[in-house]
This record gives structure tokens, C-alpha cells and sequence, in this order.
């Protein structure tokens, strides 16, 4: 591509934008020409036979100040721009997306820039402007100066003679200006080859900057063979394009390469991501110790769009499930790995996701229908309320899949009407979706409330956010129930243990839920009730207790212990249990041992002092925040 050196200085915040009035046509404002036929009628009579044939602006308004003051030559002009009603400003919208001009230099008078950035750029008409410049924002430098500072408008032939001024007042704007010649490449856009203001404007260059002038490019729709050659002469790259063709082609160079650009370092963070913004997307950054990386991409509002094409073999085994999605069949998302993918490209909002090297699977799901909030409300009166809903439909069923706190509920309702126990109803398919850890206990009863009502086929109401009226629906569920049963008991458990041992069960992993800590909240849980438990499952085997009393090793007190059938012992130390991360201290245990057979019986009664080896079927213990007295 021919302008692909271009774009790139461009994409590198290389480059400084020079504007001409062929910007300003598409907003309807006049050209050179069309202003300076429009000044004409105020030329004095005696010198309009001299000034027929001239279109040189410069010449007939200084022609028209001569005579009649440079205030009545303002007036005309402020007067002219003042009728004229503005069209088209889309061209200089497209250059406020493209962050990456951080200079733009204009010879025009109107004020576009000014209005289609808004407080995004600052005005720079003069060396008292640029003394308060911010470098966060583009700089607009006015080298004609406006209606604003009509001090510094350059309007007539003697204005420009002074171009380049080395006055004192304004010595430091032109070295900036300067300094922008000589440190970037300069883009001249919007001008006619046979401008005058072009004309000056490479001569004083060529004059002023010599060898140290960086590379100039201009656009332009179509010159001729003898004023390309003057351009090379003149060591300017000539581009052929109309300015409105060369901004969109630059932004779709701009949109193609921008993720690329950041990563490689190519484009500053801060420019990259403005232009993102700009482009309502908002990414996500991760700053690893090799490079710079995105984690996630999204729009910055619901109707920025993305493109996803890609290409898996026909007979690939999810090649099915792709156009079941497509053809509404079902509403779940696809999943297909790097491997099985034979090519893939992305963009949203017209900005190309090129990650195929860093992609180790694709996820494709269908958009809602609808989302919002709706309360449901059930037959027994549980309710439930600001709940997100996302609503998925086609001609053979529906989708609702409910949001609660970090856990998803889906229910699949086929629209055909079935009849159940005599009972008229739609057919609903439910497919619960818990995240991976549990932070709540309220949240997750209530979790758990709802999904048992709901494969329950308890009839329920929804009001949705934006409707005076509920919906009704007597669904006729297939699910097994036994589940959301168990998690919700589990649950309601860990409330009633939280509440008792004044403790709180927060983040543990839901892969917790198993057989180890199913039994610890059944016996913490029996704590919480006063109950006893048996704590070994085996009804034969020894037990080594040592008793609390030391009278108890006096030979009286010792005999008869030792002919007793059952045992009530009170052990002194608190006992502690950890359950989901929380180290819970649950008492003083009692243990009461029946049938008893005590099997160091003789070397006890030999006055040795050891713990008691029992033999017994069952030992039972119950637990007390207070140790028990004896």
C-alpha cells in the first residue's frame, strides 16, 4: 500500500497534522478562492479593473484595507462566516478519534476543531497561549489566527510577509511551531497545490528548516504531472486522495493495528487507550515482566457490536451445536479449542483482536433478547426481589437465565403446552450453575429456596422492572429435587452453626461440600441441638480414658469404679474443629460409655496409674460451651 509509510509514522505519534480549507468545505465554509470572490464587491472602483482577474485573497483584502481600514475588511469577513450554516463536520470528527495527532496546525479562521473537540484540545493563537499549554491534551495552533484574536489573523499580502515573524512577542510560538517541523514528520491536508497559503508556506519551510526538516507528506484528490515534479523538488511525498477518503482509510489502519501497537510499544499506553475510549471500548490491562498484555475487551455500551469469524471442519463433533445456536435450538455457549480451529479473525467496534496466537479456545453464545431485573414470587408467598434475568428466544422455545448473587439458574422452556397429573402446564428444563466458592450463608439459603420452589413445579409470578403486571407460569419440571434439597439443609445447617458458635463461613470452595465435612456439619449441627452422638462407628473397640479425678485411683473409690456397667466422664479441655477455613471452638465434651469392660482392670488394681483401657459397643458424647460440674 502507498500509504502505508505514512500510516505507520502516524500509528507512531510521529507526525504533525497540517489543516487546510479543504477540510472546511465538507462543513460548508468557502474556499480561498470562493472567499475572495465573495471580498471582491468591497474593492474600491478605481482598482477593480486591476483586480478582475485576481482570486489571491491576500491581495484583494489588502487591496480593500489600503482603502478602507483593516477593521471594515474584519467586519466583511466575520460578517460572511456569521451566514454560513454548518453541514457535514464528520471529517473533523475523524481526526478527533485519532489521538495520535498531538500537534494540529491550521490556516483556516472558523472554529471546527474547537467545536467537535470541546475542552479535549487546547488553542494555541499566540505566545501567551502556549505558555499555559497542558500536555495531556492535542494543541491546535492557529497560524492565521481567528475571529477570536483578531489581532493575529493573517489576511492580507503584508500579513504575510511577516510569516515565520522572529518579533520578540511571539518568538517563542513560532520556535514551537518550529520545533514541531523539525521533530516530526508534517502531513498537509485539505489544500489546493495552487493555494498561495500552500505556496508560502513550503517556501518558508525550505527557507527556515533547510536539512533539518523532517519527511512532508500532501494530500491531495489530483495535480498535474508538472506540479508533482515541483513537490519532489521540494523533497514532499505527494499522496493522491481526497482528504475525507484518507482519514477513513487512516482510521481503518489505525483500528487495525492499535492492540498490536500497544503491545509492541509502537504507540504510548495513554494514546492507545485514549483512542480506544474514543472507539467506546474498554479494555482491561495486565503489566507482565515480558510484555504488556489485554485481558479482556468489551464495549463501553450495549450497542457496540463484535465480529467473530471463524472456520472448524464440517464434520468437527461441535460443528452441530454451532448451527443448533445459530438456528435457536438451544441457547448454550460452544466451546471449540485452538486445534480445532482452521482460522479465526475478531473485531469489535471496527478494532481488530489480533490474539490467534494467544487463543487456546473460542466461547460463542447467543445474545439476550432482553435483560433486566424482575421479582419472583412463588405460590407459598417466598418471593425474591431485584434479581437479573437475561431473556433468550426462538420460534421453538425460551430461555431465562437468572442471576443471583455469583450463581446462575437456566430454565429452558419449550413453548409446546404438556399435561401432567392433570395438570396443564409448559414443559421446563432447569440447569443450576453455582460459582465455584460460597460467600454467604444468607445468600446461598436463598439460592437454594428458590431452585427447590423451582424444580419443585411451584407456580410462581415474575415482575419484571418496566411492568405493572406479573407473569404466570405453572411449569412442569423433570428434575430430580433431591439436590437442591440436601444443599439447602446443608446451608441452613451452617446459619444455625454460624449463629450457635458465633462464627462466619465465608469463601469456601463449593467443591468442599463432601463427605468429610458432610458428617462435621451433621455433628456440629447435633451440638447446636444439645443431641448426643456416637463418635465411632465401630461398636467394638478400646477406648483410653483418663479420668479427670485423681481420687478416683484410691483404692476405695477405685473398686468401685471399676464395677460399674456405664461411664459419665467430663473431659476439661475445650475441643476444636475446622470446618470451610473456620477453626471452630465447640466445647467442653461429656462422654458416656455403656456396657463397659475394663480391660487393665488388674494392673489398675495393683495401684499402677494409667489411663483406663475400656472395652465397650457404644460411647456417646455431647458437648457444653461450660464445662458441666461433676
Amino acid at each position: 500500500m502507498e500509504n502505508d509509510k505514512l500510516f505507520e509514522l502516524i500509528r507512531s505519534e510521529q507526525v504533525v497534522l497540517f489543516a487546510g480549507a479543504g477540510l472546511s468545505l465538507y462543513a460548508g465554509y468557502p474556499s480561498g478562492n470562493d472567499l475572495a470572490k465573495k471580498m471582491k464587491p468591497f474593492i474600491d472602483p478605481q482598482f477593480k479593473k486591476e483586480l478582475k482577474s485576481c482570486r489571491d485573497l491576500g491581495k484583494i483584502c489588502q487591496c480593500i484595507e489600503t482603502t478602507k481600514g483593516r477593521e471594515f475588511v474584519l467586519n466583511q469577513l466575520g460578517k460572511i462566516f456569521d451566514k454560513i450554516k454548518i453541514k457535514d463536520t464528520s471529517v473533523h470528527h475523524n481526526i478527533r478519534l485519532i489521538p495520535h495527532f498531538k500537534s494540529i496546525i491550521t490556516t483556516n479562521y472558523d472554529t471546527l476543531f474547537e467545536k467537535v473537540y470541546g475542552d479535549g484540545i487546547q488553542v494555541v493563537c499566540n505566545s501567551r497561549d502556549l505558555a499555559i499549554c497542558q500536555n495531556n491534551k492535542p494543541s491546535l495552533f492557529k497560524l492565521h489566527g481567528d475571529f477570536s484574536h483578531q489581532d493575529r489573523i493573517i489576511l492580507t499580502t503584508n500579513d504575510y510577509l511577516g510569516y515565520f515573524s522572529k518579533k520578540s512577542e511571539d518568538e517563542a510560538f513560532w520556535n514551537a511551531i518550529k520545533e514541531k517541523f523539525t521533530t516530526r514528520h508534517i502531513l498537509f491536508i485539505g489544500y489546493s497545490f495552487q493555494d498561495e497559503n500552500i505556496q508560502v508556506i513550503f517556501e518558508k519551510l525550505k527557507i527556515e528548516l533547510g536539512a533539518d526538516m523532517k519527511q512532508v507528506f500532501f494530500v491531495s484528490p489530483k495535480i498535474s504531472p508538472l506540479q508533482k515534479l515541483q513537490l519532489v523538488q521540494k523533497g514532499i511525498q505527494f499522496v493522491e486522495q481526497d482528504a475525507r477518503s484518507f482519514i477513513d482509510a487512516l482510521l481503518c489502519n489505525l483500528k487495525y493495528n492499535i492492540i498490536n501497537d500497544i503491545q509492541q510499544k509502537k504507540v504510548s499506553i495513554d494514546t492507545g487507550i485514549e483512542f480506544l475510549k474514543l472507539h467506546k471500548i474498554l479494555p482491561v490491562l495486565e503489566f507482565g515482566q515480558q510484555k504488556l498484555r489485554f485481558k479482556s475487551i468489551s464495549g463501553s455500551s450495549p450497542d457496540i457490536k463484535g465480529l467473530v469469524n471463524f472456520a472448524i471442519a464440517p464434520k468437527h463433533q461441535n460443528a452441530g451445536l454451532f448451527r443448533d445456536l445459530i438456528d435457536g435450538r438451544h441457547f448454550d455457549p460452544v466451546t471449540v479449542s485452538r486445534d480445532e480451529i482452521k482460522s479465526l479473525t475478531a473485531s469489535i467496534a471496527g478494532i481488530n483482536i489480533p490474539w490467534w496466537n494467544d487463543v487456546e479456545a473460542i466461547k460463542i453464545g447467543p445474545e439476550p433478547a432482553s435483560k433486566g431485573i424482575f421479582t419472583i414470587v412463588f405460590e407459598d408467598g417466598f418471593e425474591l426481589t431485584d434479581l437479573d434475568y437475561q431473556f433468550f428466544s426462538s420460534k421453538n422455545s425460551f430461555q431465562i437465565t437468572i442471576i443471583f448473587g455469583r450463581s446462575t439458574y437456566i430454565i429452558k422452556v419449550n413453548n409446546n403446552v404438556i399435561t401432567r397429573n392433570g395438570i396443564e402446564g409448559v414443559e421446563l428444563n432447569a440447569k443450576f450453575e453455582h460459582d465455584q466458592f460460597c460467600y454467604n450463608m444468607d445468600e446461598e439459603i436463598k439460592i437454594f429456596k428458590l431452585v427447590k420452589r423451582l424444580v419443585d413445579s411451584m407456580p410462581f409470578k415474575v415482575f419484571l422492572d418496566n411492568g405493572p403486571r406479573p407473569h404466570s407460569f405453572n411449569p412442569q419440571a423433570k428434575q430430580n429435587n433431591e439436590y437442591a434439597k440436601f444443599h439447602l439443609s446443608y446451608f441452613e445447617k451452617l446459619k444455625t452453626i454460624e449463629r450457635y458458635f458465633e462464627v462466619r463461613f465465608t469463601k469456601f470452595d463449593f467443591a468442599e461440600i463432601n463427605d468429610e465435612n458432610i458428617w462435621k456439619v451433621n455433628t456440629l449441627f447435633d451440638i447446636t441441638q444439645g443431641r448426643e452422638f456416637q463418635k465411632l462407628p465401630d461398636p467394638k473397640y478400646q477406648v483410653l480414658l483418663k479420668p479427670s479425678n485423681e481420687e478416683i485411683y484410691e483404692i476405695e473409690n477405685l473398686r468401685k469404679y471399676l464395677q460399674g456397667t456405664m461411664i459419665e466422664e467430663y473431659i476439661n479441655e475445650s475441643e476444636t474443629v475446622e470446618l470451610h477455613g473456620v477453626n471452630i471452638e465447640i466445647g467442653f465434651p461429656k462422654v458416656r460409655i455403656e456396657e463397659v469392660e475394663f480391660v487393665n482392670k488388674k494392673e489398675l488394681l495393683e495401684g499402677k496409674k494409667q489411663p483406663f483401657i475400656i472395652k465397650c459397643p457404644a460411647l456417646w458424647l455431647s458437648y457444653h460451651k461450660v464445662r458441666a460440674q461433676q
